[in-house]
């Protein structure tokens, strides 16, 4: 059965959060490594990064801006990510 999103926000910021999972794993990024550098705990980092669940925290474009940074993120990457 497919994933039914509430509307296309919701859906772009699910993938978001999938190619971030993704990515932390190629890159060899750790929750901990990305919470030093958010200036934050690793169980904030984690609540800001959930594919699922209720306890997901927003993501600011300060926090966007350092976990392109830390993950080498491609403009290519990037654009997608980011446009409608």
């Amino acid at each position: 059965m497919p994933k039914i999103y509430a509307d296309k926000y919701d859906k772009k910021i699910f993938a978001f959060r999938r190619w971030f999972s993704g990515k932390c794993r190629t890159q060899e990024v750790t929750q901990e490594d990305l919470a030093e550098a958010l200036d934050l705990t690793q169980s904030a980092v984690s609540r800001k990064t959930q594919v699922k669940g209720n306890h997901q925290t927003k993501l600011t474009y300060r926090d966007l801006l350092i976990l392109f940074k830390e993950l080498n993120a491609t403009d290519e990457e990037i654009l997608s990510l980011m446009k409608m």
